[in-house]
């Protein structure tokens, strides 16, 4: 904490008789405290003005409450040197409880007992009348209010340099012709200077006369000077007063004029110095340097880590294979992805069109920006148009704010419209109005917004059959089929099972935190001689469920019971039915539960676990479904 001492080298008189003096005919709050019984011996009207309720703390330890180490420090510096100020102490409870305070304290005697005076001020008091006060010792008040002020300080003449020395900055004034009238000792010491040294003379050429820089500073150009000319405040943020030893000192100041009448004109300037400040300011632009610098490194180093990443996720590592059919489509990515061509991804379920979407993406322009996914078959009918477009606040029911659709977050990127297939015909013509011309308006709004996005598609569909039947727009088919690329079927690929078996046992083990199973020739064949219709995703949910129940040991899978169904369901047969309303034997509960998960197994694709697998559409648990298939397998 600091403490802003009293700026004289000998302790001030103690004022004599000061009971006598009405302090309450004075306008600047004041109050007198005895420190050691903890009291409040009087006080004028003023400082219980400062209280909404005209009723001000009796106890010093109330007055400043929860401020006892400042208190105690403040009231030691005024019993050391006579006087002292700070601005660590608040009055609490006062009408203005966000107010700065200046509190000064002198020591003295109160019917002759030991005292302390408390001068309590709030930033805002200190206005022109009292800026007056402390350079004349008088006010354009009443002629009563300045008999008042001259009668305190007949009976102490150094009160009026108690609160202009113990000022924490530098004051001084100047008359009309620009000489020193008075200045305080903080002045003195940050200009190096001596009473005699300034008073009388021209302080223009004695502290202002030179810029920063060396150069000249015309007098007719001084602030201070055309305050006195103009009648008008000035505050400079940043010049230089010159020190006694020609060094220049950095200040920020403001000068009031003084037009009590012509002969008293003048100005008062009340100056700090900024040195430190603009020291610190200094030191925290060249932290932001280095935050700049930080930052630009941080972002080369993600832009690498970025291509690290990418170069992790190419094509050999999201698209497992090397098959013939494999290369071909690899050679179709490398071709459109850098265009900006829209690209039409058809394939059945589970061939992995959103992967060749990614990697679409990741060889254009646009990899740096986002790739937005939108599955047009999961979103709410009644929802498209808000999903899309986005919408304002009240546009409907439910809309409390505003939103932004998928066109204008995917904006500088690329759009992936998967199962295209399912999109309502009333939005189709609002899709090819945004893809031909980059527009589109969201609902509630009448704003026309423009976006940059390349659209891929993918559905499981045949367009162009639905097309031809009228239940998918032709003009959206074609704009959407400008480069058409298949997505291979697993069966088509069986060469990339081996490939595609050691990639997801090694990440699903990972994951799961389970030893790698051992495989044999007999385990590829099986992989290898089914059909695979839910594709990839079918044979990555088996090798999942197949580590899970290897434990660290043989891959073994017998796929004739799928086989079977697989036969069964394409000659169109169906399970012999039980005879009975209810099962009446173990054997008929088990057969009904095998041909439920069998059955559910052939809805999700091969699916066991996660969303929309098999455990979750039986409501059990997959750790319990994985159980009864590997019974079912045995």
């Amino acid at each position: 904490m600091q403490i802003h001492k009293l700026i004289t080298k000998n302790r001030i008189t103690q004022p004599k008789n000061l009971e006598s003096v009405s302090i309450d005919s004075l306008e600047i709050p004041l109050c007198i405290v005895d420190p050691v019984n903890d009291q409040v011996l009087a006080n004028n009207s003023s400082f219980s003005e400062l209280w909404s309720d005209l009723r001000p703390p009796s106890k010093p330890s109330v007055l400043f409450a929860n401020q006892l180490g400042e208190l105690i420090t403040f009231t030691e510096a005024v019993d050391e040197v006579g006087a002292a100020q700070t601005h660590d102490l608040v009055p609490t409870n006062t009408a203005t409880p966000n107010s700065l305070w200046i509190i000064q304290g002198s020591k003295i005697t109160y019917n002759e007992n030991y005292a302390l005076l408390l001068v309590v001020l709030p930033i805002q008091l200190l206005n022109q009348a009292y800026v007056e006060y402390l350079a004349t010792g008088t006010t354009r008040t009443s002629v009563s209010d300045r008999r008042q002020f001259r009668y305190l300080y007949q009976q102490e003449s150094s009160l009026k340099n108690l609160i202009l020395d113990s000022a924490g900055e530098g004051i001084y004034g100047v008359d009309k012709d620009g000489h020193a009238t008075f200045i305080n000792k903080t002045a003195r010491n940050i200009l190096g200077l001596e009473e005699e040294d300034i008073l009388g003379k021209d302080v223009h050429q004695i502290i202002h006369h030179h810029f920063a820089n060396g150069d000249p500073y015309p007098p007719e150009d001084c602030a201070i000077l055309n305050a006195i000319k103009d009648g008008q405040a000035k505050t400079v943020a940043t010049e230089v007063f010159w020190r006694s030893d020609n060094q220049p000192i950095p200040v920020e100041y403001t000068a009031t004029p003084l037009d009590l009448n012509d002969k008293d004109r003048g100005s008062v300037v009340v100056f700090r110095d900024i040195s430190n400040r603009l020291t610190r300011e200094s030191a925290l632009q060249d932290a932001l340097a280095e935050v700049a610098k930080l930052k630009e490194r941080l972002q080369s180093e993600n832009e690498y880590l970025k291509n690290e990443v990418r170069e992790a996720k190419n094509l050999s590592s999201s698209m497992i294979g090397q098959s013939k059919v494999m290369q071909s489509l690899r050679g179709q990515i490398s071709v459109v992805g850098p265009t900006d061509a829209t690209v039409l991804i058809m394939g059945e379920t589970g061939t992995g069109k959103e992967l060749i979407a990614e990697a679409i993406h990741e060889n254009s322009p646009r990899r740096e920006d986002s790739l937005i996914k939108v599955n047009c078959g999961a979103i709410p009918r009644e929802l498209f148009e808000s999903e899309f477009f986005g919408h304002v606040k009240g546009a409907f029911s439910g809309a409390t704010a505003n939103r932004i659709g998928r066109f204008e977050l995917a904006d500088g990127g690329t759009l992936f419209l998967d199962e295209i297939g399912e999109l309502p015909p009333e939005l189709q013509p609002k899709l090819l109005r945004v893809i031909q011309e980059g527009e589109f308006e969201r609902i509630g709004d009448v704003v026309t917004r423009k976006v940059n996005v390349r659209i891929i598609a993918a559905t499981n569909k045949n367009l162009a059959s639905l097309a031809s039947k009228n239940e998918f727009r032709e003009d959206l088919y074609f704009r959407l089929n400008v480069f058409p690329i298949d997505a291979p079927a697993l069966r088509n690929r069986l060469d990339d099972i081996p490939l595609l078996l050691s990639y997801f046992s090694q990440t699903i083990c990972a994951k799961l935190a389970l030893p790698e199973p051992h495989y044999d020739d007999d385990a590829l064949r099986s992989l290898t001689s089914y059909s695979w219709p839910g594709n990839v995703r079918e044979l990555q949910n088996v090798i999942e469920r197949g580590c899970i129940v290897a434990k660290g040991g043989r891959f073994n899978f017998d796929y004739s019971s799928l086989e079977t169904e697989r036969h069964e369901i394409r000659a169109g047969e169906v399970p012999p039915p039980i005879n009975c309303d209810y099962p009446s034997t173990l054997e008929d509960i088990q057969r009904l539960e095998h041909e439920l998960i069998l059955q559910t197994l052939r809805k999700t694709g091969g699916r066991v676990s996660g969303l929309r697998g098999a455990a979750e559409l039986l409501k059990v648990k997959p750790t319990t479904l994985y159980s009864k298939l590997k019974r079912i397998n045995t």
